[in-house]
Formats: C-alpha cells, structure tokens, sequence
C-alpha cells in the first residue's frame, strides 16, 4: 500500500479477484488491506472468485457450495457495503445498482456501479458468471447479464447526455478469446 500511497492517485479501482475463494473472513482480510490507502476512495468491482464462497471440500478438490444463508454476491456486497456508501459522499452522481435476480437455482446480487470524475463517467459492469467453475470462482469468462447489459446502455446514453468521456470497468474482457486471439 505505500507504493500506491507514495503515487498520490485521486481513488483506486479494484478490479476483482479481492478474495481467493469469497468466504467471509477473505473480505475483512481485504478491508484491512485496503484500509492502508491513505485517505483513498476504493472502488471494488467484484471478479470471478469473489462470486461465492467455497466452504466444503471434496477429494478431488474445492467444491462449490454456497451457505444456505447467503445468496450470491452477497458477500462481496456486505463486505464493501460501508466503502459503496462512502464512495457515494466522495464522487458526484454515485449510484450503485445492487440488482437482486432469482430462479429456481440462482439467488443473486449483480453488482453495477457508475459516478463521475472531472470530465469523465466511471461505470462498474457486472459481468461475472453466476455458474460453478472447474476451479476456485465461476468460469473466467464474461457472462452478459441483462440487468449488466441494462445498466451500461443507460450509462452510455448519460454520458453521451453529459458529454462525458466513459470508462467501462468489469473484471472480464467484453471479448471471448475466439473474438480477440
């Protein structure tokens, strides 16, 4: 943290991967973490191991299994629920969308953020897959939600209004890899 504090930056974009396996204490350990910018306003985007936490083992490795009382992305949203609030008080138009969807086997939060800084609009896309990956997290791969996809379009059009310049800031390339390999 001191080399970012020694760069003076105006706020800190942290792109995901905040935790390795999205259990609760991963997140405190994080807060703490980030707790050592000096006076900095964060802003979490949650990445793909951040999704659900893995709490049961197996023998041939983690399993995904979400606590039956938590839905997912819920844990990303109530370990950064107080710096979202902060934030709000620190950037001119914060609005976070914590969009909560459900089906018969998907309980869960999308997380979509937007403000602005000096001439430009800062626009966090929940793009994270919501399915059980090989691995720690869900698949590495961008998943394009409707409300993600909903919130960005309504995001575009407010800076185009405002004559804005727009940052797009997800944890995953919008590109597949057959699109940009």
């Amino acid at each position: 943290m001191s080399a970012i504090n020694r760069l003076q930056p105006h706020f800190i974009v942290v792109l995901g991967h905040v935790t390795d396996s999205g259990e609760k204490s991963e997140f405190q350990r994080a807060r703490t973490i980030l707790g050592g910018l000096e006076q900095k306003p964060y802003v979490p985007i949650m990445g793909n191991h951040d999704v659900w936490p893995y709490i049961r083992y197996t023998v041939g490795g983690r399993e995904a299994s979400i606590p039956d009382d938590c839905y997912i992305g819920q844990y990303f949203y109530e370990g950064f629920k107080t710096m979202f609030d902060s934030v709000g008080m620190q950037f001119a138009n914060w609005m976070k969308a914590a969009e909560f969807a459900s089906s018969p086997d998907n309980y869960s939060y999308y997380l979509n953020s937007s403000f602005d800084y000096q001439n430009y609009k800062f626009v966090g896309a929940d793009f994270n897959s919501r399915n059980a990956g090989i691995y720690l997290g869900v698949p590495g791969e961008a998943d394009v939600h409707t409300w993600s996809l909903n919130w960005i379009g309504t995001s575009v059009a407010a800076a185009t209004r405002e004559k804005r310049k727009l940052f797009i800031l997800c944890h995953h390339p919008l590109l597949n890899k057959s699109e940009c390999c």
